[in-house]
Formats: structure tokens, C-alpha cells, sequence
């Protein structure tokens, strides 16, 4: 411990019993050392490093991609839930992004509802028969590749919609699939 002039502030060291300059009595002063600074540095960072990863990983997988997905929604944004669909789909000449679109807007201007507020509630994998013919779906397109398909879950959204006859809550499910490490939404029926 330092010890310091009660009356004018001096410090002395730490054999001093009175100062130097006026002879009042000293007080001690605690001294921090280092090491508790470093501790808890340490552990702020910890703190918001844990903080900030929770954070991150609402917005990135696949909860980010349904997130992303259930926005567009919410916004009647077609052209950004077209963008959900893996290019090997586009790539084969099957839909192009412009008619995928335009197919996914006609469905958006026919719902009878308006999501008013979503929330994630659970990611599943889907059963050993559901994956089998998932895969069987994807390898009916030419520019698929198998070894590029690295994951396939389900997920399920709780949505508050505002119908023409008042609020509802409904659960929303859809597939989706992580191919050549990006998530993307498949919408083809698989049950």
C-alpha cells in the first residue's frame, strides 16, 4: 500500500508514518496491481465475446436464413425470396430468377394474411426416408452435386398474421438445405 498526506496530497512511501512537507498524518492509498486489471479485461471481453456471438449467430445459419426468408415475406419482397433458391435450380434451365419471381409474387399478392411479427422455434433434422427423398429430388437436377450437399433441417416459425378477420397465430415449416456451405430454402414438397 502507498501512503499519501491526508492534509496536502503528497505521497511518501510506504515506511512513512507522517509527511514530509507538513507533518500531518498519511493515509494509505490501496495500489491495483496489474494483474486485476488484466483479470478483468479478460473477463469483459469474455462477456461480450459470448454476447456477441449469441448475437451473430441469430443472423447467420440456418435460423438466419429462415429469419432472412420470413422478412421477405413480411415485406412482399418475391425477388428476395428468390434469391433463397440454390443456383443449380436456375443453372439447369428449369426457372429462371425473373419467372421464379414472378411465380413467387402471385403467391404473395393471393395470401389472404400479413405477418405481423415471427419468431424462430426450432430447427429439426429431418427422418432417414425424408432425406432419401429430398436427395432423390436434388439429384433430378443435372448441375446437382452430391458432394456438395453438407446439411438438411427443418424449421419452424411461429407467426402472428393479421387476416381480413383478425389476428391468428399459425406455425410455419419449411426445408432448408445447406449446399456447397450456403443455406438456402427448398420449397418442394418432400412429405
Amino acid at each position: 500500500m502507498a501512503k499519501i498526506c491526508s492534509s496536502c496530497g503528497l505521497k511518501h512511501k510506504d515506511r512513512a508514518t507522517r509527511c514530509a512537507r507538513c507533518n500531518a498524518p498519511l493515509a494509505e492509498i490501496p495500489v491495483f496491481k496489474r494483474t486485476n486489471s488484466y483479470v478483468i479485461l479478460a473477463v469483459i471481453l469474455l462477456v461480450l465475446g459470448g454476447v456477441s456471438t449469441i448475437f451473430i449467430l441469430r443472423f447467420i445459419g440456418p435460423d438466419g436464413t429462415a429469419r432472412r426468408i420470413m422478412q421477405c415475406y413480411r415485406n412482399n419482397d418475391p425477388e428476395g425470396i428468390a434469391d433463397f433458391f440454390p443456383e443449380f435450380v436456375l443453372e439447369d434451365g428449369w426457372v429462371t430468377r425473373e419467372d421464379l419471381a414472378d411465380a413467387i409474387s402471385e403467391d404473395v399478392e393471393n395470401l389472404s394474411y400479413h405477418i405481423v411479427y415471427f419468431s424462430l422455434s426450432d430447427t429439426t433434422p429431418p427422418s432417414d426416408k425424408e432425406i432419401k427423398k429430398i436427395k432423390k429430388q436434388l439429384k433430378g437436377f443435372p448441375s446437382f452435386d452430391e458432394d456438395l450437399l453438407e446439411e438438411i433441417t427443418y424449421v419452424t416459425v411461429k407467426c402472428k398474421l393479421d387476416h381480413y378477420y383478425g389476428f391468428n397465430s399459425s406455425n410455419t415449416h419449411f426445408l432448408l438445405i445447406k449446399y456447397d456451405g450456403s443455406w438456402y430454402w427448398w420449397p418442394f414438397e418432400t412429405k
